[in-house]
C-alpha cells in the first residue's frame, strides 16, 4: 500500500498522523497513552531496548508463575498421598486407559506409588 493520493484525492495517511512514525525506518513503541499516564506517545527505542523492556516486564510474572507451579505441585502431592488416584481418571492429566497404575504407561503413576508408600 502506498501513500499516493487515491482517486478521491484522499491520502491514506490523512487522519492517522498521531499513529504514524515521524522518523522513517526506526521502530517506535507507544507507551503510557492516556490521561492517567500523562499522554506520552511516540518514544523511539531501538529493537534491543524494546527487547530489554519486555524482558524486564516479564520477570515478575515468571517468578509468580514459578511460585504458583510449586504450589500446584504440592497440592497434587497431597492428593496423591491421600490416594486420590485410586479412582480413574487421573486428576492431574485425565488419563484413564490401560496401564493406569503402570509408570511406563502413565507418568503420574510413578508419583502415586512413591507418595502412597510414604503415607
Amino acid at each position: 500500500m502506498t501513500d499516493d493520493a487515491t482517486p478521491a484525492k484522499v491520502r491514506l495517511t490523512d487522519g492517522l498522523g498521531a499513529l504514524l512514525p515521524t522518523r522513517r525506518g526506526q521502530p517506535t513503541v507507544l507507551t503510557n497513552a492516556g490521561p492517567e499516564h500523562g499522554i506520552e506517545r511516540g518514544h523511539w527505542y531501538s529493537p534491543a531496548a524494546v527487547r530489554l523492556m519486555l524482558e524486564a516486564a516479564a520477570k515478575p510474572r515468571r517468578a509468580e508463575i514459578k511460585q504458583l507451579e510449586g504450589q500446584k505441585r504440592r497440592l497434587e502431592d497431597l492428593l496423591f498421598s491421600a490416594g486420590r488416584m485410586e479412582q480413574a481418571p487421573c486428576f492431574v492429566c485425565g488419563y484413564s486407559g490401560p496401564g493406569y497404575f503402570q509408570p511406563g504407561q502413565h507418568k503420574c503413576a510413578a508419583r502415586h506409588h512413591k507418595l502412597r508408600e510414604r503415607a
